[in-house]
C-alpha cells in the first residue's frame, strides 16, 4: 500500500488543538464570498496531508486555489468559469488533498505551488442562512509520522 493509499484508509482523529498541535480549524461563513487561507490555521500544508472539510449550519460552497485573486465564487453561475464552486452539503464531508502542478490558461504554463498556503473561497448559498461554519480538520498522516507533524503557524513541520 502505497502512501496515498495509507493515509485515505487510515483517517487520523481530529485531535484538540494546543500551542504546539494545529489538527482542526472552525472558520465562520456568511453568504458573501471570502477567500481563507489554510496556513494561517495550520501552518504548512505542504505535506501532502488529507483534509477533511464539513458544512455546520447550512451548505457551503467551496473552490480551492493557489490564491485569493479573481472573481468571486458564485453558486449562481453556470458554466466552466472562475466563479464556479463546489456545494458541501449540511452535515456532510469532503475528505481533500491539495494539488500543485501545472495550469496552461492563456497560452501561458503557470506553475500553481502552495508555497504560500492553499486559499479556499467558501461561501453560503444567497437563498439560505445567512451564517455558518465551515469546519476542518488534518485528517491523515503516513504510516511514519507522528502528530508532530501538525505544527501550528510559525512552527517548523520535521522532515
Amino acid at each position: 500500500m502505497g502512501k496515498l493509499s495509507f493515509q485515505a484508509y487510515n483517517t487520523v482523529a481530529p485531535y484538540r488543538n494546543s500551542s504546539g498541535l494545529a489538527s482542526q480549524a472552525a472558520i465562520l461563513v456568511t453568504q458573501t464570498a471570502q477567500a481563507i487561507n489554510l496556513s494561517d490555521y495550520f501552518g504548512n500544508i505542504g505535506a501532502g496531508h488529507y483534509f477533511t472539510f464539513e458544512a455546520d449550519g447550512g451548505k457551503i460552497y467551496i473552490a480551492a486555489a493557489s490564491n485569493a485573486s479573481g472573481p468571486a465564487i458564485n453558486e449562481q453561475t453556470q458554466g466552466g468559469g472562475p466563479q464556479i464552486c463546489f456545494p458541501i452539503p449540511d452535515g456532510q464531508q469532503l475528505p481533500v488533498r491539495f494539488l500543485g502542478g501545472r495550469e496552461v490558461g492563456t497560452g501561458y504554463v503557470t506553475n500553481v505551488t502552495y508555497a504560500s498556503g492553499v486559499i479556499i473561497h467558501a461561501k453560503l448559498a444567497l437563498s439560505g442562512v445567512a451564517t455558518g461554519f465551515l469546519r476542518i480538520y488534518r485528517s491523515s498522516l503516513d504510516e511514519t509520522q507522528g502528530l508532530n507533524q501538525f505544527k501550528p503557524p510559525g512552527f517548523p513541520v520535521p522532515a
